[in-house]
C-alpha cells in the first residue's frame, strides 16, 4: 500500500503518520481500499474532523485533532474511499454525487444543514459500518501486535 501524507505548513505530525498508516493497512485487510491513498494534515472548520476528495483517492484530516482523536475520522473517510472504489459512490466532473446510480447535485449538498446531511445515503452507508470495521481493524491490529 503506498500512502503520501501532506501537510499545509510542511510540519510533519510523525504520531498522525503512524497511526494513520496502520488504520490503512490494517483496514484493507477489512474492506477494500485503493492501493495509493493520499492523505493531508490540514486546518478544517472546528466541527469538521475530515473530507474525503473522490475523484482522486485523497482524504484531509483536521490536524488539529490529536493522534487519538483520528481514529475514528480516518475510519470514516477509508470507508469513503471504499465506496468509490467498489463502484458505488462517483463524483462527476460537473461535481454531481451518484451514490448506487442517483444523482444528487453538489449544489444541493452543499447548502444542506448537519442533520441533512447526514441523512446522505452514503453518510448513512458509512453510519452502519463504521463501529463494526473500527472494530475489525483494532482485533486484526491486536491480533498481530500484541
Amino acid at each position: 500500500m503506498n500512502i503520501e501524507f501532506c501537510y499545509i505548513d510542511g510540519k510533519r505530525l510523525l504520531n498522525h503518520e503512524i497511526v494513520t498508516r496502520n488504520l490503512c493497512e490494517y483496514t484493507n485487510k477489512v474492506i477494500s481500499i485503493p492501493n495509493n491513498i493520499s492523505i493531508e494534515f490540514v486546518p478544517l472548520q472546528d466541527h469538521v474532523y475530515g473530507e474525503t476528495i473522490l475523484n482522486d483517492n485523497r482524504f484531509r484530516i483536521n490536524y488539529k485533532l490529536t493522534h487519538r482523536e483520528i481514529i475514528k475520522p480516518v475510519i470514516h473517510e477509508l470507508i469513503h474511499l471504499h465506496q468509490k472504489h467498489m463502484g458505488k459512490l462517483k463524483v462527476m466532473r460537473d461535481g454531481t454525487f451518484i451514490w448506487n446510480g442517483k444523482q444528487y447535485r453538489k449544489e444541493n449538498i452543499y447548502l444542506l444543514g448537519q442533520k441533512e446531511y447526514e441523512n446522505l445515503p452514503w453518510e448513512q452507508d458509512v453510519s452502519k459500518k463504521i463501529d463494526k470495521v473500527l472494530a475489525s481493524v483494532l482485533e486484526l491490529y491486536f491480533k498481530v501486535n500484541i
